[in-house]
């Protein structure tokens, strides 16, 4: 049996900006759209101002990249979490 390969998307939802083999650190995944550590200090001012807290489905690792934490969410369950 062969391994069947994905190309995975590694990107911020918000800015599209491509973070494939970059070492930022952090991010989420709220609801369905990956938020990026740049757009992320901004955007949580506004979960929190409009109580969505419930909606960040998961959050890197401490010390996880962005491309990193993208690849581990997307290649388990298909958002399956929480």
């Amino acid at each position: 049996m062969s391994a069947i390969l994905f190309k995975i998307a590694i990107k911020c939802d918000l800015c599209n900006e491509s973070y494939k083999g970059k070492t930022d650190k952090g991010g989420i995944l709220f609801g369905n759209t990956f938020v990026c550590p740049n757009c992320l200090i901004g955007f949580k001012d506004e979960i929190k101002q409009f109580k969505e807290m419930h909606l960040i489905r998961a959050k890197a690792i401490e010390g996880e990249t962005f491309h990193a934490f993208i690849v581990r969410i997307k290649s388990c369950s298909f958002y399956t979490l929480n």
